[in-house]
């Protein structure tokens, strides 16, 4: 055995480095920070489920094509597909929000499934804007507005693999 400090070697059992004097044990894990962690827990999941509430609702009343001065019932009658398939996003984006929600809370106690609900809140999120994205492509016969979906997607599946070596390796603190 030796010491921690100035690496003489110790007899075994003893408290004290008679060279130093510092006291014998093990050396101290470094410790991982949480920076991260809090940022989701305490900002981004919350913006998220505000910014999912938003999509939630503007996409099953057809109030996001108010922005851009087109009534939802006249983009209804050309595209008749595009109603139900806004009204399965709005729903599930809704779902997102109580997601959101619980994982944000089980950051905050540090529950041993943090890091399962935040990957599989990057993936869901990913998986329902490709499944949005062909269907809205299907619909319209053409890529549309679409294109700002793609960014998401990646987003979604970098954030994904982020996540799950970033909680990997903190599964220590988060035991709950």
């Amino acid at each position: 055995m030796f010491c921690n400090n100035c690496g003489t070697q110790l007899e075994e059992g003893a408290a004290f480095c008679p060279n130093c004097g510092g006291s014998v044990g093990v050396a101290p894990a470094p410790q991982l920070g949480l920076k991260w962690a809090h940022f989701l827990a305490y900002f981004a999941l919350w913006a998220g489920a505000l910014l999912n509430l938003f999509n939630g609702i503007t996409a099953i009343t057809g109030t996001q094509y108010d922005a851009v001065g087109v009534d939802a019932d006249y983009i209804y009658a050309i595209y008749p597909g595009l109603k139900p398939l806004n009204i399965i996003y709005g729903v599930v984006c809704l779902a997102l929000v109580v997601l959101g929600v619980i994982t944000a809370v089980s950051i905050i106690k540090y529950k041993k499934n943090s890091g399962t609900l935040v990957c599989s809140m990057n993936l869901i999120s990913a998986i329902i804007m490709v499944i949005y994205t062909v269907g809205a492509i299907s619909i319209l016969g053409q890529f549309a507005n679409t294109s700002s979906l793609i960014p998401q997607i990646i987003a979604g599946i970098v954030m994904f693999f982020v996540n799950r070596v970033y909680f990997g390796n903190r599964k220590d603190i988060f035991v709950n």
